[in-house]
């Protein structure tokens, strides 16, 4: 069984790694997806051509920056038995209920809650693991920094349902969908695929290509912080785009090689997984505040015996937004410290 991802590799992550990665990571390497909107489905996850690193910490090779979760061989605590807390309703209502169980769990930081709204179907499939294992994360390392916005949309027939959502994980707006079945008079979760985010008017888009060896951007074009990232993938392997906020003395990927405390003063702000060929947006809630800024790829490069992350190939690169004093640039909206924690290292 791989690992449980539950806190990011980064102490302070905001860890739209549950979904972004876990749910698509893990599994979405071994699936063409869904042809309508380009989404990756999740499936059993395959090593041997694009399991993310943090998926596989006592995998072969070259140390790899990893995941905490639950690794085997440690003495875990009892799980308390949950059942559901939403869900009972009959239609639309239920389907909601469900869905909004499953989110404030994720901020709770109640991982056995947040697998009582699945089917043990859903969660093997999707993380890899039952109930007991995977309530066995604990609540420091499950707690998750989302908020449900809205749900855009609800189809059900009474025995199946889908619900689409808009989530903002860290300072990324995600879009997803959950399929749900009904199981002993409570609708579970059966499957979340991440759908694509709409560039919202009025915000400029960069593009960021992927490919093996490097990420291809216009550095520019970011200082101004009101923007958004198209990003392509034009390498023939799957990639990530893990974005991180750093203090600019610190070497990101020294620091995550050596698993020291650098990381600390790192702060995750989202995720974006790509399939060879594909495009993905990250959409952020509100402008970057001024700052330094990375993209990763953590993904082992596969054509590498030693499993060395493609970070460590070339794809890490640093851009910067505002001037080197922390001004925003000319005509660039900067957040408020109130509302944007990101504008203070120290959350």
């Amino acid at each position: 069984m791989s690992a449980i991802p539950g806190r990011s590799l980064f102490p302070r992550a905001t860890v739209p790694a549950l979904l972004l990665l876990a749910t698509l990571l893990l599994g979405a390497c071994d699936s063409g997806g869904d042809e309508g909107d380009g989404t990756p489905t999740a499936t059993s996850a395959s090593p041997s051509t694009a399991e993310s690193p943090a998926a596989s910490p006592s995998g072969g090779g070259a140390p790899t920056p990893t995941i905490e979760g639950v690794p085997g061989g440690e003495a875990t605590p009892p799980v308390s038995t949950a059942t559901p807390a939403g869900g009972s309703e009959d239609g639309a209502d239920g389907v909601q209920s469900a869905v909004e169980a499953a989110v404030q769990a994720l901020r709770d930081g109640n991982a056995a809650q947040f697998a009582a709204q699945w089917t043990e179907e859903g969660l093997l499939a999707q993380f890899q693991a039952d109930r007991a294992q995977f309530g066995q994360q604990p609540p420091e390392q499950f707690a998750t920094d989302v908020r449900l916005e809205s749900i855009e949309a609800i189809d059900e027939d009474g025995q199946t349902a889908t619900a689409d959502t808009r989530m903002v994980f860290g300072r990324v707006v995600d879009s997803n969908r959950y399929s749900l079945v009904r199981q002993d008079g409570a609708w579970l979760i059966e499957r979340i695929e991440q759908r694509d985010t709409a560039i919202p008017e009025g915000v400029a888009a960069v593009q960021v290509e992927m490919v093996e060896s490097e990420f291809r951007f216009d550095a520019p074009a970011l200082a101004r912080g009101d923007v958004a990232l198209e990003v392509l993938n034009n390498g023939e392997q799957p990639h990530e785009l893990v974005l991180v906020r750093k203090p600019p003395d610190v070497d990101l990927l020294e620091a995550l090689l050596a698993q020291d405390e650098r990381l600390a003063d790192v702060e995750v702000l989202g995720f974006v997984f790509a399939q060879p060929g594909d495009t993905r947006n990250m959409v952020f809630a509100e402008p970057l505040a001024p700052g330094n800024y990375a993209m990763l790829c953590l993904f082992p490069d596969a054509d590498d015996p030693q499993q060395a992350p493609h970070a460590a190939k070339g794809m890490l690169s640093e851009f910067t937004v505002g001037d080197a004093s922390g001004a925003a640039p000319e005509g660039a909206s900067t957040p408020s410290p109130e509302a944007s924690p990101a504008a203070s290292p120290g959350g």
